[in-house]
């Protein structure tokens, strides 16, 4: 995924002029909703569309594709520390950066409406600890003087003014 530009570039423009990022496929086409951890199943946006996203699907269910093993992490700490699904828990920490003004989502079946809203409950819950364990799952965490994500995630309920 290409996010240095503007997760390190760009975090500048945020403080200084107010400004955000609109996070575009926040569950990475469904890869961060568990679905396809074992397989790819039928009637799924990347069975459906198979030949357009053949490179995503390449070699993702190879034991070694780090994005299933992350996934599968993110899932398990999703259940045990935080009692919610690894949908909510992506949103929801996507929610709580600072850099993040616009999540936009899309949904095939109701279902999944309600477990994206649902992560607004979630959103309290990512603490600096839990942002630094999620970093940490994901081999994201820097601890740089200019990390790309932040150790303390914008407060819950904090809105980034317009």
């Amino acid at each position: 995924m290409h996010r240095a530009r503007p997760e390190v570039e760009y975090a500048s423009l945020n403080s200084k002029y107010g400004m955000g990022m609109a996070a575009f496929s926040p569950l990475a086409l469904g890869v961060l909703t568990g679905k396809y951890n074992e397989r790819i199943a039928a009637n799924t946006r990347l069975d459906t569309y198979r030949d357009y996203f053949r490179d995503t699907i390449h070699g993702m269910h190879h034991e070694e594709d780090m994005r299933i093993v992350k996934v599968r992490e993110l899932e398990e700490y999703a259940r045990e520390k935080l009692d919610c699904s690894v949908t909510q828990l992506a949103l929801a920490w996507l929610a709580a950066q600072n850099l993040t003004s616009t999540i936009i989502l899309g949904a095939s079946k109701p279902e999944q409406i309600l477990d994206n809203v649902s992560a607004l409950e979630v959103i309290p819950k990512i603490t600096p600890e839990v942002n630094r364990d999620i970093l940490r799952i994901m081999d994201l965490w820097d601890p740089s003087p200019a990390p790309r994500y932040r150790d303390d995630p914008m407060p819950a309920g904090q809105l980034m003014p317009l």
